[in-house]
């Protein structure tokens, strides 16, 4: 019943059926925003608004744009559950985005009051929103030179993942997925000049830039030959560090079970799995 009122209300929800955007309540809005070490992006809004059905459709492509380095949800603020919600957001105009951005990490959880947000002012189209919270985005990515680069691909403490490119810069994706493996992977990227290269090629071919090596706690080296996805790259990841974020790891599951309704909180998704893992251990005493 709990499920099915759910659902209900997701009806008369603006982005229930956008894949990347997370319509949030009291119950589900401190598990998205503040317990992730992601930037986060909130739209407030009514669903009579007319700015807010203009907008509607760019908010739709800026999640498509850039979901791989940031959550993008919204809050009703016309539905009776978030009246509360809104006020403490003092909300006072449609639609109001606001764009959440968490502390440093320093190994523990993620708290509400560490949170820095910023409402976004520009302009309403997607292009522009995109490229305002790519800039949002934390970086927990070392810039490894060639005084570093033999103590790094040597690591002592945990594996190391390199981005081997010919750019001055690193992409936004890049940032997210380091922020997905904090942590249990360190991240690191080489600008691969002429001066360098030969020093480099001693260790890693270097036919193909860009391209991402792990190097493992036994200083083996492995080439990443996927596609430039973030959940590709992260499965890949995946067989030498563990994911906290992300698609692949298990707030992966609960966001996706959120966004089917099939959960309200994150408390409910792990009462959920306990009762299968419960069910699961009885059918196998019965055999």
């Amino acid at each position: 019943m709990l499920v099915l009122f759910f659902l209900v209300s997701l009806a008369h929800a603006l982005y229930a059926n956008s894949k990347h955007i997370y319509e949030l309540t009291p119950d589900s809005f401190d598990d998205v925003v503040y317990k992730t070490n992601h930037t986060s992006v909130v739209e407030f809004y009514a669903p009579w608004c007319g700015y807010c059905q203009q907008f509607k459709s760019q908010y739709i492509k800026a999640a498509q744009a850039s979901s791989d380095v940031a959550q993008y949800a919204a809050v009703n603020c016309d539905s009776p559950e978030n009246k509360q919600l809104c006020n403490e957001y003092r909300i006072e105009g449609f639609p109001t985005v606001l764009v959440f951005r968490p502390p440093k990490w320093t190994g523990k959880i993620t708290r509400k009051n560490g949170h820095s947000s910023e409402i976004y002012r520009g302009e309403r189209v997607a292009s522009k929103l995109t490229e305002f919270v790519k800039g949002r985005v934390k970086n927990y990515v070392k810039r490894v030179n060639a005084g570093k680069f033999a103590s790094f691909v040597a690591p002592e403490d945990k594996p190391r993942v390199l981005l081997l490119t010919s750019k001055t810069s690193i992409s936004p994706m890049f940032k997210a997925l380091a922020i997905d493996f904090l942590g249990s992977l360190e991240f690191g990227y080489l600008t691969v000049t002429d001066q360098i290269r030969s020093e480099v090629e001693k260790l890693i071919d270097l036919k193909q830039l860009p391209q991402i090596v792990v190097i493992d706690r036994h200083g083996s080296f492995h080439r990443y030959e996927g596609p430039t996805e973030r959940t590709a790259i992260a499965k890949f990841l995946g067989n030498y560090g563990v994911a906290e974020d992300g698609e692949t790891s298990t707030r992966g599951a609960f966001l996706r079970g959120l966004k089917k309704g099939l959960y309200k909180s994150f408390r409910d998704f792990k009462k959920s799995r306990a009762e299968k893992s419960k069910s699961a251990k009885n059918v196998k005493d019965e055999l």
